[in-house]
């Protein structure tokens, strides 16, 4: 009784003692922001800080929008729909390329084993089909694209097949299931849990390092929410980013509850994240392979890579930064 107990009690006191470092600040009129996330282990910093109440700490009145895929976040916050969102650099590079109505405002997580290319193994095969002449499902405009791209240059492939483009990541497991393709370009929890459905079926192309994908905060030049408040949202994921490194496991378990995954799928991919809030000339060199990329593969007509550095805005994270206590300038 007193083993469970224990746990029990820390967690209680853990989660107060949060509370009471971040307790609400005064003179801030409660703002609301509504954020689109994505529904992947990726957007622990926001999911986090909503059931820690890092974001009531702050005076703001956070509401989670939780959708498949960054593309359809993007999509929600363009459209106005919300006043955030959360995506891959990718799916900022492709749309780069068509508008500059939007921004970075800050990356929160990382992962160089996220997306996986998934295929059914030939009956008494053992070892990796080749991807020449193959039929590959990719979500288009998102990280999945671009990583097949990476994991057939950096496999010495001389193409990475025929590409078939799909507009959500639920097209993709359902598409090879059917045998429209051969292999699928695909992001976790989604890849855990075709590789499961599969079985002794299924082959998981070792890539692990080929691409380094980030998790980045997105918002509308022309929002509402000004870099002060958003200062404020970056201020409880940061917060929330600390409690995550400080308990992983809580912090996986209360991911799983929220994503309604199980345990097992967390624990499999859980290690393969690094979560930090950060801005930085990464992102940007990132995007430009990537643009680069785009240009030469024919995936745009537009031969003027976008000048990146005009997609970051690093206000709401330098008043972050120059502010040594909460509250302090924001």
């Amino acid at each position: 009784m007193k083993k469970t107990l224990i746990p029990g009690c820390l967690l209680i006191l853990t989660t107060i003692a949060v509370l009471w470092w971040n307790r609400p600040i005064t003179g801030h009129q409660v703002q609301t922001v509504r954020i689109a996330i994505s529904t992947t282990p990726l957007s622990a910093p926001l999911i986090i800080a909503s059931h820690l109440g890092l974001f009531d700490a702050q005076d703001l009145r956070v509401e989670l929008l939780p959708v498949r895929g960054g593309n359809k976040t993007f999509d929600m916050m363009i459209n106005d729909h919300v006043d955030m969102a959360t995506s891959s650099e990718s799916v900022v590079m492709f749309n780069a390329f068509s508008r500059d109505d939007f921004s970075v405002l800050a990356s929160f997580a990382t992962s160089n084993n996220d997306v996986k290319l998934i295929g059914l193994k030939p009956l008494g095969q053992t070892s990796a089909p080749a991807l020449v002449g193959k039929r590959i499902g990719v979500v288009s405009g998102s990280a999945s694209e671009f990583f097949l791209y990476s994991f057939s240059i950096l496999s010495g492939e001389s193409s990475p097949g025929v590409v078939i483009g799909y507009k959500a990541i639920e097209e993709l497991a359902p598409a090879l299931l059917a045998g429209d393709v051969d292999a699928v370009s695909i992001w976790e929890p989604h890849a855990f849990q075709l590789l499961d459905s599969l079985g002794n079926r299924g082959f998981h192309f070792p890539a692990r390092g080929y691409y380094n994908l980030s998790f980045n905060l997105l918002a509308k030049r022309n929002t509402a929410i000004s870099p002060q408040i958003q200062a404020r949202v970056l201020r409880a994921l940061a917060q929330a980013i600390q409690y995550i490194n400080d308990n992983p496991e809580l912090s996986r378990k209360t991911v799983g509850e929220y994503l309604q995954l199980s345990d097992d799928e967390l624990k499999h991919t859980w290690p393969d994240y690094v979560f930090s809030l950060t801005l930085d000339n990464t992102l940007i060199a990132n995007m430009l392979i990537q643009a680069h990329w785009a240009t030469q593969s024919g995936y745009t007509s537009i031969l003027q890579v976008p000048d990146f550095r005009r997609f970051v805005d690093s206000r709401a994270l330098s008043a972050l930064e120059q502010s040594n206590t909460p509250g302090d300038g924001l």
